[in-house]
């Protein structure tokens, strides 16, 4: 009887064991190679944006738009990796990236879920010109599927205005 029931024991171990090793469901889907597409479907996109110095306007600085423009996002599949490239000779900015509103229905705001403006600041000392911060992301693209503005600000170090831009972030299906 002790046999019989280890035999019945390790039979049915070894039929997990084997399940688990192929990926296949009892229906005989694939599940391992599914897990492994949608984890892959998760793309962090680089939004590079270009700060230069205003030639028509001395002193401030030109904002070079992202390519495309707008962003497109896929809902639920995409994130933004934020890139900004500092090449205005102001003595030190912070460029902020804020107010992303549907332009269908403006009360929806950011597509990104509750980042904070700090997630989108970048600062740059005086001593930055020609410095490239890509250390932020956005979080995963939730937001209803529409197309939102927002703003790029780029301040001076007593909050003086040097620059501002309205791009656009498309959020699809």
């Amino acid at each position: 009887m002790k046999r019989s029931l280890a035999l019945g024991i390790l039979t049915v171990a070894l039929a997990f064991a084997c399940k688990s090793k192929d990926g296949l469901s009892a229906n005989g889907n694939n599940s391992l190679s599914k897990n492994a597409n949608e984890s892959a479907a998760l793309i962090e996109k680089d939004v590079t944006i270009t700060i230069t110095d205003d030639p028509a306007n001395p002193g401030k600085c030109k904002i070079a738009l992202p390519v495309p423009d707008p962003v497109k996002l896929k809902r639920n599949q995409d994130k933004v990796k934020w890139c900004i490239v500092y090449n205005c000779r102001a003595k030190g900015a912070t460029v902020t990236l804020d107010n992303f509103q549907n332009t269908g229905d403006p009360a929806i705001k950011n597509p990104f879920g509750d980042n904070s403006d700090a997630d989108n600041r970048f600062v740059f000392s005086g001593l930055d010109p020609g410095k490239k911060d890509c250390d932020k992301s956005s979080k995963l693209a939730t937001g209803a599927i529409a197309l939102y503005k927002y703003r790029i600000r780029v301040t001076g170090p007593g909050g003086e205005l040097l620059g501002e831009l309205d791009p656009g972030v498309e959020i699809g299906p």
